[in-house]
Parts: structure tokens; sequence; C-alpha cells
């Protein structure tokens, strides 16, 4: 039953070489027949067949769509006029066949398409070359409020705002030209008159009918808009700050400057990126303070430290430079929000009160004739220098942060601590 039931091109029978080489085949007598296969001469004598034919079925399109064949049990040699019947035969069954094939897509390919267009987050619709919607998913009727009753009468126009018009008509264009448009977002409107953001692709399916997939992109939109609106708000908030701020990423690089910044640094952008407040910290200030920085970075903690940072006329100034870990929800580390705080002129005065200090030092231990004596509120001792050793004959060390009472006499302490020198 495998014999008749299937024909390779390359089995070596009659009926393959008519396949293989798409040219009929006509054997009067199997036994004297010097290409014919010992398998085929086998199953022919088997079935007591003696003479037979084989004709190729091909399409219109020059395609082989298989092979008709007629068996004889006798010697017998078709007559030319009986070969143009079967020629014709054949053709008949060529149609049949082709026919039937071209069927089977078409369903094959609605049953998928069907399939496709059930898809509930995208919207699909057929128009034609009139725009005219004649098929639409429920996807697209759920987010356009539309009834199926309506679709074969709304028009591309009918779901167009007026300032999206020639945007729809280019992509349409691009169809007819290419076979395929350029995805792109725009305004949609909906059977109630509102509006929604909708990602759009159109394509050409045959002549006359086209096709568009639709996604709803309005809470991206909307999402992005606000996401815009912080970013606006959050420059505007860092750029009425005093200080230099930047932000930097979860793994420390800058990427976000205030314009004081900008000002202070009369760096751009580009040269700042990335290395932000590093690419102006004083070399000598620099190991120290990126040590700390990178330690920071490791282990999810405040950066805090003094560093010299510097200014646009190559002047370095002093600021307390701070980082803080952003975190989300989950405690993971999104980011850093920086802050540079200028403290020369603490550091000035500082260094001024420092330099005070060291000279009333100098004058304080260079006084050994007549002491010297400072009192806190409680009338405890803060300081003593030599002279008051000599006087007194107390040594700072032993004399320091006791009362006054053992140096002033009782008439000077009832006159409210207004002392004299003894």
């Amino acid at each position: 039953a495998e014999f008749w039931n299937y024909v390779a091109a390359v089995s070596g029978t009659s009926r393959g070489n008519a396949v293989e080489t798409t040219a009929r085949v006509v054997v009067p007598d199997v036994d004297v027949w010097n290409e014919i296969s010992k398998k085929d001469i086998d199953e022919y004598h088997r079935s007591g067949i003696v003479a037979t034919q084989s004709t190729p079925l091909i399409s219109r399109t020059g395609k082989c769509l298989g092979m008709m064949s007629t068996h004889w049990k006798r010697v017998y040699q078709p007559s030319e006029r009986k070969l143009g019947l079967f020629e014709l035969l054949t053709r008949q069954v060529d149609d049949v066949i082709e026919k039937k094939q071209a069927e089977d897509a078409l369903w094959q390919s609605k049953e998928w398409l069907q399939r496709a267009i059930k898809i509930e987050t995208v919207g699909v619709i057929f128009f034609n070359d009139d725009n005219i919607i004649v098929e639409a998913n429920d996807a697209f009727l759920k987010m356009t409020r539309f009834t199926a009753e309506q679709v074969g009468h709304i028009r591309l126009e009918d779901i167009t705002p007026p300032e999206w018009i020639p945007s729809m008509k280019n992509a349409i264009e691009e169809i007819l030209g290419n076979g395929i448009a350029t995805p792109y977002e725009r305004e949609l409107i909906r059977a109630d008159g509102s509006r929604f953001w909708a990602l759009c692709a159109k394509a050409r399916i045959s002549e006359n009918d086209n096709i568009e997939y639709i996604i709803d992109v309005t809470k991206r939109r909307e999402a992005d808009d606000a996401l815009r609106q912080n970013e606006q708000r959050f420059r505007t908030l860092t750029n009425a700050f005093p200080q230099v701020i930047w932000t930097n990423d979860a793994k420390g690089k800058a990427n976000f400057f205030n314009e004081r910044w900008y000002k202070y640094s009369g760096l751009n952008y580009e040269e700042s990126v990335g290395l932000g407040w590093e690419a102006i910290v004083h070399p000598d200030d620099a190991p120290a303070s990126k040590e700390i920085w990178h330690k920071a970075l490791a282990e999810g903690k405040i950066f805090d430290t003094e560093y010299r940072l510097r200014r646009h006329d190559d002047v370095y100034r002093w600021h307390i430079g701070r980082n803080i870990p952003l975190k989300n929800n989950e405690d993971k580390i999104i980011g850093w929000f920086g802050s540079a705080t200028e403290i020369e002129e603490l550091k000035q005065t500082e260094n001024a009160l420092r330099e005070s200090e060291a000279k009333m030092k100098i004058t304080f231990e260079s006084a050994t004739d007549f002491a010297i004596i400072t009192i806190d509120k409680d009338c405890h001792i803060e300081s003593w220098n030599s002279g008051a050793e000599k006087i007194f004959g107390y040594s700072e060390q032993e004399i320091k942060g006791k009362s006054c009472d053992l140096i002033f006499t009782p008439e000077d302490i009832a006159e409210n601590g207004s002392y004299k020198e003894m």
C-alpha cells in the first residue's frame, strides 16, 4: 500500500521520475523499459501491471503539485490524442488542487489572524483606501468606547484630532509607498469625545486593505509628564540653593549639577559629569576626601568631609561636602544627593582666632613679674601663668580648676566678683 500512497522524487520509480523532471514518463512495457527500477517492476508484476504513464501536475506558477498516473495490464502505447486528453485532465486537476491549497492557506491565515487580533492589550483595525474602518478587535473597541455596530461607519479622520491629521496622512502615504509606516505616537478621540495617547503602526496587507496596531500609552505619557514636572521642580529648587548641588547615580557617577556649580567651577556639563567635585578638589585634599567618598559608596553611608574646591578663577575655597544615599522602598541605593557649602570665611575666622590665641599665649607666658589669671563664670581658675605661680606659689597643674577663693580675699568675693590682685 505504501508503494501506491507515497511517491518521492528520488525513489527511482517511473512516477518519481515524473515528479523529479516535471515531464511525462510513458512505459509501454515494464519488462523492456531500461529506466524503470527493480522495485517498480516487482510491484507492477505483483499487481499485474504491464504498461503505465505518469504525468506531473504543474500549477500555473510552475510549481509541481504532484503526479497523476494510469496503468494497463497489457503492453500499451497511448496515442497522442489520449496523451492530450491526459494533459487536459491534469490541467483540470492542477486547478482543483491549486484552488484547494489556496483555500486552505487562506483559511489558515484567517485563523491565525483571528487569534492574533484577540490580543487584549493591542487594538487592531482594518481600514480600506477610503480610510473607513471595516473591522476592529475588542481591544480597540474597549479603548475607544465605540461599538461593534459602529464599525464600518467610522473613518480614521473620526478618531484623529485635527492637529494630528497631517501625521496620519503621512503614515498612510508611507504604507502606500513602502508597505509599512514608521510607528509614531499621537492622540486619538474616543466615542465620547475624550482623548487618549496611542502608539500607532500601520501596514499595507493587500490592495485596498490596510491594518493598524494601536497601543494605549496614556499612563506612560502621564508618568513621563509627571516625571518631567518633578525634574523641573527639582531643578528650580536646587537652583535656589546658595550651595553647590549635584546628584550621583547608584555607582557614584555625578549626573546632575545646579546652576551654582557651573557658576562656581566654570565647567560645563561634559567637563563635570562623572567626576563631579573630584574634578576641582585641591590636590592636597584629594587623597583623603576621595578615600572617604569611596568608603561611603562601598558602605552606603553618608559622606561628610571638608575640602577646598577650585573656583572658576583658580582660587581654592573651603567647603563642607556631604553626599547622602537615596534609597527606594526596598532600601536599595538608587542614587546620591550631594552638596558643598562654602566655609571659607569660617576658616579664616578660625585661623585668625588661632593666631590670636598663639599671640596671647606668648604674652601670657612671657609675663613673669605679675600674675595673669583667667576665671570662668563660676569662679573657677582656667589658666595660670608663670608670674601667678611665682606670686602665689601654686603650679598651674595644682591650681587649675580650683575655686578662686584660694587667691582672693573675702572682701573681693563679697563685691560680686570684682576681684583684685593680692
